[in-house]
């Protein structure tokens, strides 16, 4: 993210708009840029976390409630508003009439014979499209497009969805409206809703080429605002439509956390997902009613598609499966053909039954809603809209009578009324009865029509994936594989398919398709899921929808059952126009005929299969423990205290019970081999790969990819048996470094580790990415490193963190002295939620990632979300201080009554703790001895037995006394303490931004004034551990800034692993340092506070091996001198490190100080 000026212009953090000269802009003491209007009351720098001192008071504008500045349609008379008539006249003149028929089961039945079930297909066929001027002819459309923008959109994905954004812009007419808006961590509108005329378009143009991919995923906030936008229009087209497009899940708008905060956590797993729709766009329900379909896109394999298809069913809109990036603008183009061709609006089938005694037993309708009177002798099907020659086909299920007194039986009269969208006139049309003739015997071997048959095995097969989806969402992949099969046998064995019908060949590729997507677990959760539901939006609604797969399975070109059944003549058309419309190419020429292939499609799907997981037990290794403390036991009853700190105390439940008991891994290792690697780093980093590989279990999964200048991946996602062990130790043995040492390709390594994660057939629950690199030649530009330098850049889309169940976090290692690339490999890690290490003595990188492994190998809870409700109706939440994880308040009406905060993924035994700050207020009486200020609950996926639990004890209450008078108690050292350790990390933050001026002095001066802060606050003066340590700290770090040299060799580096740890509050990030500290600590407080059990016992195991295998050297190393002589020759540094290497790592800087005082 560009932060700054650039040029007289730059880009806002926050809300990503252009800052231009003449617009009101905050500059913050850390030299981030703002617009004024972004930042009013922060505290703290949206993007460094620099805690500021000075800061912007100007009050915020409240939002628009509607957006009622859209420009006005074409004037009545132009060609898209002209009436043609009145009633059946106009609409045959404007283009036909809609067109019923009736289809009977049998063309006959005996005279005595009752016939109960009896099948009657009515076929409604929409009026065709003008041959030509279809646009004076259609109707003009008012659309709002609503684009995810979020961090996982970046790269090709964003570039695509903008070239797709110019292609619809262009097959709009100059009586279509078209608004766009953008969603991230909330929704803007990008323009109004504007005629696309000349100008038009050209402003929708621009305001597409300006977006930029970043932040979170914020689906509700996005349909909000285009709900602003048809809901305020002062004019309206005939017809209204919203596109939506997402690669992610909403994991940032407020009814997604308030249907958590309800604890109706099953029905938001069961794909209850209602929250997400405005309610103006919810269907009506009626065919007099009003709704705006919404059709929904889910871009890529990380999207959440029953989130998607459960918009889109609540509207009345399509859901379409978009995994080939390349092909979105198809997919588009062939939804706005449909858009762009409607007919027909408000239609309402009716049926009657004509004979006496027939009786109406059931409507087979899809998603549209069928009644059926109670004396079972009429019904209505509501359509609602059509567009041009499109087909909807009801089965009406009757009970026929005996008839010997006539020849036939006239059983059902249908009739249709719509709104003619051409002429804005009503019509009513009838079709042919529905009559069955009455011999007096029927021949055994009469065929029934085909019409009917193929309707009755269409809508058996939509019941069956519906019931094969809900088999797969229960675990029972199997019994949804045969539900499939069975079914496809049916199909055919059926007479329209043995007579070669074309839609029961279609089906049957349909069938085929997604029988091989339900049949495994990974591919189910990849890409079935959102198969399954886009074919059943498809057939409950008889549309054509789009599913554009990178790799069919069934071995055919498979784009659902609606590409050759529902798709329209218009849908077609626009989608022939997209396939041969010109791309833009590299140099920003045109390019007539063909595609430009913005990167090559490389899929690894070859990874073992993980051991069969063991019946998951019925209790996991305990629960999650929430506790509160607040900053002071007691505030007097008179008073009121803003500001007031509650500590929430998170601890994740401890591994029980070893290897049989957590969850397996999915690990890729990524290591640099380029040219500086070579010698001892890469020798060191075999050391440590070789470790890693004897540490894993047999249910676990590991990959090496090795990058310089390019990429390859070394060995596939393989299963650490003893084979599998024996197989990575050689193929890592067998890196050699390469290349220069100039050009170091991080992106490309990344690109080929998530190939080998998203493309994987099975996954374990738990997933990471270790990267090693010495930095050279990352983050670099012809003046040198460019420390401010976004380094998300080289992160791949799929390792975004968007809040997943499953994350992918990027844990980064940097070796050696000198600064390279450190801000990059930072970026990188903060990106996706990993940690970041400093291994200046590459000797001790075996020590550093053992410690990082141990964590992702005792991985217990996953989707950790910590839910704050305030008890006390008047407390208010001021702020929330939660590092890098995401949080927010929310409010019932503007009181600032909740909170919540996004943890994710907690390692065994690991802590988070997250202060909040409120306003209290008074009490009227001295009658209340307590106020209850909020309490606290947490969901979270136990790893062990799969479960999403529910925590919420009935204590956690954030209780404060409220006594009569004011009385001398102590603050709470846990409160305290944590407090510290946030302003510390703040000023680390301000400290380097200092340094990465010049300021080194200024730098220094920051940090000895926090220092001495700590060192005097209560919790140190009483001998705490943790302020201990983050005293030695900010002394350590204090010494790397203060001169120029040593803060680029190591200090910039020590200071973005201790940023990283403190905003993490994870271990994994501590300094592996050469032995020779600065300070008498020399030690991040990561190392005493935030390391678990786990990873504490992971990294003296790698210590213990480590000091065998160099016994041999320190053995040959001459005798230290004694009574002090000085005739014996001094040593090497590098001796006197082998010789200290084998004591105890805390008794290492004191025997190094003891050396150098000898010598």
């Amino acid at each position: 993210m560009g932060m700054g000026m650039i040029g007289g212009c730059g880009r806002c953090p926050v809300c990503f708009g252009s800052m231009c000269h003449g617009q009101a802009i905050f500059t913050a003491e850390c030299s981030h840029t703002f617009h004024l209007r972004c930042v009013p009351g922060n505290h703290v720098c949206p993007v460094c976390s620099a805690r500021w001192r000075d800061t912007p008071s100007s009050p915020v504008t409240p939002p628009a409630s509607v957006y009622d500045d859209d420009e006005p349609p074409l004037v009545e008379g132009s060609p898209a508003h002209t009436p043609i008539g009145g009633g059946r006249d106009a609409a045959a003149a404007a283009g036909g009439l809609l067109v019923l028929k009736t289809h009977c089961e049998y063309p006959a039945l005996p005279k005595a014979a009752a016939r109960d079930g009896f099948a009657v297909l009515v076929h409604a066929k929409a009026p065709a499209a003008a041959a030509a001027e279809a646009t004076a002819a259609r109707a003009p459309l008012d659309l709002v497009t609503v684009l995810d923008v979020s961090s996982s959109m970046q790269g090709d994905k964003l570039a695509l969805v903008k070239r797709a954004m110019g292609f619809l812009v262009d097959s709009l007419g100059p009586g279509d409206r078209l608004s766009f808006v953008a969603f991230n961590d909330y929704g803007r509108r990008l323009i109004p809703l504007t005629r696309m005329s000349e100008d038009g378009k050209a402003a929708a143009k621009r305001a597409v080429e300006s977006l930029v991919a970043s932040g979170c995923t914020a689906i509700r906030d996005g349909l909000d605002q285009a709900a602003m936008v048809l809901d305020g229009r002062r004019h309206k087209n005939a017809v209204a439509s919203v596109i939506l497009l997402s690669d992610g899940q909403d994991n940032c708008s407020m009814p997604a956390h308030r249907a958590f905060r309800q604890g109706n956590r099953a029905a938001y797993m069961a794909n209850n997902h209602s929250y997400l729709v405005p309610p103006s766009f919810v269907r009506a329900g009626c065919a007099g009613g009003s709704s705006t379909p919404v059709h929904a896109f889910g871009f890529g394999t990380d999207h959440d598609a029953a989130a998607m298809h459960g918009i889109s069913e609540a509207t009345g809109g399509t859901f379409s499966f978009i995994e080939n990036h390349e092909v979105i603008q198809d997919a588009f183009a062939r939804c706005v053909g449909g858009l762009l061709s409607v007919a027909a609006q408000n239609a309402r089938v009716a049926l009657e039954c004509l004979h006496p005694g027939v009786r109406l037993r059931a409507v087979k309708s899809g998603r549209y809603e069928s009644r059926i009177d109670a004396a079972g002798r009429a019904a209505t099907v509501d359509v609602g809209e059509l567009y041009a020659d499109e087909d909807r086909r009801f089965l009406v299920f009757l009970d026929v009578p005996v008839d010997e007194a006539a020849a036939a039986t006239r059983l059902l009269k249908v009739s249709c009324t719509y709104r003619d969208t051409a002429t804005g006139q009503s019509v009513d049309v009838a079709g042919d009865d529905a009559v069955v003739q009455r011999p007096v015997e029927v021949a055994a071997d009469v065929p029934p029509s085909l019409e009917v048959e193929r309707e009755r095995v269409r809508v058996g097969a939509a019941e069956d994936i519906a019931l094969a989806r809900a088999a797969a969402e229960r675990g029972a992949y199997a019994e949804a594989a045969r539900i499939l099969d069975a079914r496809r046998e049916s199909l055919r064995r059926s007479s329209p398919a043995l007579a070669g019908d074309a839609m029961c060949a279609a089906l049957d590729a349909e069938l085929h398709e997604l029988r091989q997507r339900v049949s495994d677990e990974r591919e189910y959760r990849l890409t079935g899921s959102a198969c399954f539901l886009s074919g059943m939006s498809s057939h409950s609604q008889q549309r054509g929808s789009s599913v554009r797969l990178s790799r069919p399975l069934s071995g055919k070109n498979f784009g659902g059952v609606g590409s050759a059944m529902f798709t329209t003549p218009a849908m077609r058309k626009m989608e022939s126009l997209s396939e041969m419309a010109p791309a833009a190419g590299a140099d920003g020429e045109w390019e007539q005929g063909r595609r430009r292939r913005f990167s090559a499609t490389v899929v690894y799907d070859d990874d073992d299969k993980p051991m069969g997981s063991p019946p998951a037990p019925e209790s996991g290794n305990g629960v999650l423990v929430l506790n509160t403390h607040c900053e002071y036991p007691s505030i007097p009853n008179g008073e009121d205290r803003e500001g007031f700190a509650v500590m929430l105390h998170v601890k994740a439940p401890a591994l029980v019970g070893g290897e049989s008991r957590r969850s397996g891994l999915d690990l890729v290792a990524a290591l640099d081999v380029s040219g500086s690697m070579a010698g001892d780093k890469l020798a060191q980093v075999k050391r440590a790969m070789a470790f890693v590989v004897d540490r894993l279990g047999p249910g676990d999964r590991l990959s090496v990819v090795a990058f310089s200048d390019e990429a390859r991946r070394v060995t596939r996602l393989t299963r650490m048996c003893e084979d599998g062990k024996a197989a990575a130790k050689r193929a890592v043995e067998s890196l050699a470094a390469a290349g220069g040492s100039s050009a170091t390709d991080v992106r490309a390594g990344l690109d080929e580790a998530a190939k080998l994660i998203q493309g994987s057939r099975h996954y374990n629950d738990a997933a990471g990415v270790v990267l090693v690199s010495d930095g050279h030649g990352i983050g670099t530009s012809a003046t040198g490193e460019d420390a401010t330098s976004d380094g998300r850049v080289l992160v791949p889309p799929f390792f975004l963190r968007d809040g997943g169940w499953r994350p992918n976090p990027v844990h980064a290692f940097v070796l050696g002295a000198g600064g390279h690339g450190s801000a990059a490999m930072h970026s990188i890690s903060e990106a996706t939620g990993g940690t970041f290490s400093f291994v200046e003595d590459h000797a001790g990188v075996q020590d550093a990632v053992a410690q990082c492994v141990g964590g992702l190998l005792s991985v217990t809870a996953q989707g950790v979300f910590i839910d704050v409700e305030r008890w006390f109706p008047d407390v208010r939440i001021r702020a929330i201080k939660s590092g890098c994880y995401k949080s927010r308040i929310t409010s019932q009406s503007c009181d600032s009554s909740e909170g919540w905060v996004s943890v994710g993924e907690l390692y065994a035994g690991e802590e988070r703790r997250f202060l909040f700050f409120l306003d209290v207020p008074s009490l009227d009486h001295a009658g209340n001895t307590a106020t209850y200020l909020f309490k606290s609950k947490c969901n979270y996926l136990d790893m062990v037995t799969g479960q999403v639990l529910d925590i919420q004890p009935a204590d956690v209450y954030a209780e404060v006394r409220r006594p009569v008078e004011a009385t001398d108690a102590a603050p709470c050292t846990e409160v305290k303490r944590e407090l510290l350790r946030v302003e510390a990390a703040e000023d680390m933050a301000l400290a380097r931004a200092a340094a990465e001026r010049g300021d080194h002095a200024e730098a220094a001066r920051v940090l000895d004034a926090r220092r001495e802060t700590v060192s005097r606050s209560a919790p140190a003066l009483d001998g705490d551990a943790g302020c201990e340590a983050l005293v030695a700290e900010l002394g350590e770090l204090s010494r790397r800034v203060a001169d120029e040299q040593e803060y680029r060799r190591t200090g910039r580096a020590c200071l973005l692993a201790a940023m990283r740890a403190h905003a993490l509050q994870r271990g994994g990030s501590a300094m592996r340092l050469s032995a020779r500290p600065l300070s008498a600590g020399g030690c991040p407080v990561s190392s005493a506070m935030f390391v678990t059990p786990a990873m504490r016992r992971m990294e003296k195991v790698s210590e213990m091996l480590r000091r065998q295998q160099q016994a041999p050297a320190m053995a040959m190393a001459p005798p230290p001198p004694v009574n002090g002589s000085r005739a014996v020759a001094p040593r090497s540094r590098l001796e006197a490190r082998l010789a200290l290497a084998a004591v105890p790592r805390l008794s290492v800087l004191r025997k190094y100080r003891r050396l150098l005082l000898r010598r």
